[in-house]
């Protein structure tokens, strides 16, 4: 609508979410034309094609559309997926400096950590592998444990994180929230692509 009533130059949005200040929203941002673009598909939903997750030496091949969708939190993987990314995270967290907390599953939240009571926060999230998307285009996109670890803030006596994945019985992906933290999105609806 804005675009239409040439209230704004360019048909496009931003969007960045943080944990900080929740984020910023903008309409009408210039595309920076960068190398870092994907398309994006469909018209209900904002679509985009995953060849791969990789976790440090471990790959995923998916080959599946993933929704981008800023409303949900986690990032849900059909379970046969889910199932081999979570035995990849436990592969790299037996490492004796790897992972620094106690974990647990929850029905809800999937995999929890418990940080244990001498580690640090920064310590602790640091030692969390980094999980790689690689989309369409040779794109690659590095999703940080500061980013996918959600603290359960509802646990008052102890701190607790959560990697935000879980599995579902849908054969596509949800990309929730927690995937688009801290990391600035543009929407180009005219070209329907995706700068990340």
């Amino acid at each position: 609508m804005l675009y239409e009533e040439k209230a704004i130059q360019y048909k496009s949005f931003s969007l960045c979410l943080n944990n900080v200040n929740n984020g910023i929203l903008t309409f009408g941002e210039n595309p920076q034309n960068s190398k870092n673009v994907i398309p994006f598909y469909g018209s209900d939903f904002y679509r985009i094609n995953i060849d791969e997750v990789e976790i440090i030496k471990d790959s995923v091949e998916v080959g599946l559309m993933g929704i981008v969708d800023s409303g949900t939190t986690f990032t849900y993987f059909p379970k046969n997926i889910f199932n081999k990314i979570q035995i990849y995270i436990y592969s790299y967290c037996s490492n004796i400096d790897k992972c620094l907390g106690d974990d647990y599953i929850s029905k809800d939240r999937g995999l929890c950590y418990i940080v244990k009571p001498h580690i640090p926060i920064r310590k602790f999230i640091e030692s969390f592998p980094m999980i790689k998307f690689k989309l369409e285009n040779e794109i690659e996109y590095e999703w940080k444990p500061e980013n996918y670890l959600l603290q359960n803030l509802n646990n008052t006596k102890k701190k607790e994180f959560c990697i935000s994945i879980n599995g579902w019985n849908q054969n596509e992906i949800l990309l929730g929230s927690a995937w688009m933290h801290n990391h600035k999105f543009i929407f180009d609806l005219h070209k329907r692509e995706i700068e990340i």
